[in-house]
């Protein structure tokens, strides 16, 4: 979408993730058990075997909540920050005249740096850098998740 510069499927991709709420309450339920536990898909659902002594670690959605909007607010604090910073710098030092990460005027830009024919620089950070937030926030809360057996 951000390389072919074809915002319209914005809309697919929110129904496809709002349709795979599902799927993650199963992820959910799968990382309660240990990885050594068998299952199988089948037809009508998974089926889940272990021992009657096996220990099975509660993940309650408040907490995964609790770590996903950690996670967001975390990788969107980070990024403006480094990006707002270093991406400048790093972008003019390597003699860049120009580099758009996203959609130009659009939500989905990233970042924009342009250099100037006065030798000054224009930056912009876009509302884009909220999705790749919510991309490390779901990474950091699945990360929090697994790793509570």
């Amino acid at each position: 979408m951000l390389v072919f510069e074809w915002p319209w499927l914005a809309l697919p991709l929110a129904l496809n993730a709002g349709g795979a709420v599902g799927d993650l309450w199963m992820v959910l339920t799968l990382l309660s058990y240990p990885p050594t536990v068998p299952v199988v898909d089948t037809t009508t659902g998974l089926e889940i075997y272990g021992t009657s002594s096996l220990e099975r670690t509660e993940t309650a959605p408040a907490t995964v909540v609790w770590d996903l909007l950690v996670g967001i607010a975390g990788g969107v604090v980070i990024l403006a920050v480094s990006g707002g910073i270093l991406a400048p710098l790093v972008l003019g030092a390597i003699g860049l005249d120009s580099f758009t990460l996203g959609v130009s005027d659009t939500p989905l830009l990233i970042l924009e740096f342009v250099q100037t024919p006065d030798g000054g620089i224009d930056f912009t950070m876009g509302t884009g850098i909220l999705a790749v937030g919510v991309f490390i926030g779901i990474c950091y809360a699945y990360l929090r998740a697994s790793g509570r057996h």
